[in-house]
């Protein structure tokens, strides 16, 4: 019996074991099943954050009075489009020219701009007139013509409103100070008509109250930059069918008005849509650098909204290798990578490094300031004024010895800056103190660029080398591709970019009639108007810039871009000539390659020479 209850008591505690073990096995795996779900929904809410987050798309606004909306939109996807009108009143427009007789490649419209300015303020009511012109020149010309033609008007007989007992004419272009410009907006007597003869400048970044009619002659001075010279030039064009309706819209601000186009309707049939794109006229360098540094590496066949020339591509493209910015491979260099932080062009952000290598930072940071700005001079329309603000600037350049533009910009800043009263010293000296301004706003943000930047000073070149002579150093670093030599027995230059454009000192340039004195000459710009001019000019050493002329070098710019070179099409590849045709052209095809090629080697021994003989000298 006492066995019997010593095997029941062990069987009992095998099963009271075993439910302990099958419990704690449950419990296990119910903890298992439980961090499996948590796990499971972690995942679940991940993805869902993730889906979340990718439904969240970046908005952008763009507004804009002249913008093609449907470009756009159907670059962005389809994007939706809010049309938001202003309060416009109506606006008749009449062509003045007909069809037959109009012909815009031979247009002298400033003496029928103001036949028609004097009829409108003849014969039509109270009303002030706005004239669209294309320059300073045209709009001093027809100033001019109509203060002597309003001086000839007996308002007892000639005028058909009785109301109206005198015109006033206004200037209005973007180089006037801004005191002569709030002349323009300043109210006047209701029975003085305001004729206001202005550049696109009113059309797109001011309005003038009261204007009802509306004088359009068609045309604009545009920047167009040519890949194939290098110059930057300043044409007159016709506008644009979005500009005109911007320009008739003037006249409907405040009560119904008239638009004058001194054009036929034909010609403004013809004229483009919308402006031409900036990306497609302007150089590219910065544009190019910046989507390499977004890690773009084929800019030509980039998906652009506009697409640029390819010209205008490649050609940055060399320019960024000159510079330095990219390698063979169009990989950006830790040149390139510098260059990126500063909102300038690549040009004179290394004009800037080198500064800071050379120890003149404080001295050329508000020269790249002043250039990244508009002409701080003000050059007044009248006679006398424009004679005595020529005598003040010169002044101003010669009492830092006139050596060169560079060092004039320098002396305006530094003593503009140091006066007691900025406003003031700016007037009494033409003077822009708003564009001045601009300018000590940019050179505080350059010195903290610099500053953030880990650049060390070069401490080779410090012996011997004038404070004066570090500055030009620094220019020619980043402007040497800005390199023209004079011409002998000439005043004109020529660059030495490989494009050999033959150009002239801007007459207002304190270099000008110092030609037989300059040799070789670094330029911040070049533009192609009546003559090529050089603008804001320094001459420099050939020993400065014989080491970075080599960088102009050819190179092949389809490989900046990690794009192979297109094929020519089957239309347009030549037939494969026949044997016979083969084997007759072989010989001449061989003496053609020596020829040239003796050519170019006769070339180079004389380049070199040349650099020998000049390096001696």
């Amino acid at each position: 019996t006492q066995k019997e209850a010593t095997q029941k008591e062990a069987t009992q505690m095998e099963a009271t074991q075993k439910e302990a073990t099958q419990k704690e096995a449950t419990q296990k795996e119910a903890t298992q099943k439980e961090a499996t779900q948590k796990e499971a929904t972690q995942m679940e809410v991940g993805e869902r954050g993730q889906k979340e987050r990718k439904k969240k798309r970046l908005k952008v606004v763009v507004m804009s009075a002249t913008l093609d909306e449907r470009k756009f939109s159907n670059f962005f996807g389809g994007c939706p489009i809010f049309e938001i009108p202003g309060r416009v009143f109506p606006v008749d427009v009449l062509y003045c020219m007909k069809n037959e007789d109009f012909d815009n490649t031979k247009l002298t419209y400033m003496s029928h701009v103001c036949r028609v300015a004097m009829e409108i303020h003849m014969e039509e009511d109270l009303g002030d007139i706005l004239i669209f012109l294309t320059g300073k020149q045209e709009i001093e010309s027809v100033c001019d013509r109509l203060f002597k033609m309003s001086e000839k008007i007996d308002y007892r007989y000639d005028v058909q409103c009785k109301e109206l007992l005198g015109m006033m004419v206004l200037p209005l272009y973007g180089s006037m100070s801004t005191e002569q410009q709030r002349k323009v907006f300043e109210p006047c007597d209701s029975s003085i008509r305001r004729v206001i003869v202005a550049t696109n400048i009113a059309a797109t970044s001011v309005t003038v109250n009261g204007v009802v009619y509306v004088i359009d002659s068609g045309f604009v001075k545009q920047m167009t930059y040519n890949a194939r010279t290098g110059l930057d030039c300043l044409e007159v064009v016709p506008i644009a069918q979005s500009e005109a309706i911007q320009r008739t819209g003037r006249a409907g601000r405040t009560v119904a008005g008239k638009c004058y186009r001194l054009y036929s309707e034909d010609f403004y049939l013809t004229m483009i849509e919308a402006t031409v794109p900036e990306i497609q006229r302007t150089s590219l360098t910065s544009v190019m650098l910046t989507l390499k540094g977004l890690g773009i590496a084929n800019v030509i066949e980039f998906d652009y909204l506009d697409p640029p020339g390819r010209s205008m591509i490649l050609d940055a493209l060399k320019q960024l290798h000159s510079f330095q910015c990219i390698d063979g491979g169009g990989v950006v260099t830790e040149l390139g990578d510098l260059v990126l932080e500063y909102p300038l062009q690549p040009s004179l952000a290394r004009v800037m490094i080198r500064s800071k290598e050379l120890g003149c930072i404080e001295l050329v940071t508000p020269i790249v300031a002043m250039l990244s700005v508009e002409d701080v001079f003000i050059r007044p329309s009248g006679k006398q004024q424009a004679e005595q603000a020529m005598k003040v600037h010169k002044e101003l350049i010669e009492e830092v010895g006139g050596s060169s533009d560079f060092a004039g910009l320098l002396a305006v800043y530094q003593q503009c800056v140091e006066a007691p009263s900025p406003a003031k010293w700016c007037k009494e000296h033409y003077i822009h103190w708003r564009t001045l301004k601009t300018a000590r706003s940019i050179t505080q943000q350059l010195l903290t660029i610099v500053d953030r930047q880990s650049i060390k000073r070069d401490k080779a070149v410090d012996k011997g080398i004038s404070l004066s002579e570090r500055v030009r150093l620094s220019l020619c670093y980043g402007l040497f591709g800005n390199v023209a030599r004079k011409n002998p027995a000439r005043r004109s230059f020529q660059t030495m970019d490989g494009h050999c454009i033959v150009a002239h000192l801007h007459p207002s340039s304190v270099l000008f009639g110092k030609e037989d004195h300059l040799d070789w000459v670094v330029y911040y710009q070049i533009v192609d108007t009546a003559r090529t001019y050089m603008h804001t000019i320094c001459p420099v050493k050939y020993a400065w810039i014989k080491d970075l002329l080599p960088l102009l070098q050819s190179v092949d710019p389809y490989k900046l871009s990690q794009c192979s070179r297109p094929t020519p099409s089957p239309v347009d590849r030549p037939e494969e000539p026949s044997p016979k045709r083969r084997k007759s052209s072989q010989g001449r095809d061989t003496s053609q390659s020596d020829a040239a090629e003796e050519r170019i080697a006769k070339l180079q021994s004389a380049r070199e020479r040349y650099l020998t003989r000049k390096g001696k000298t």
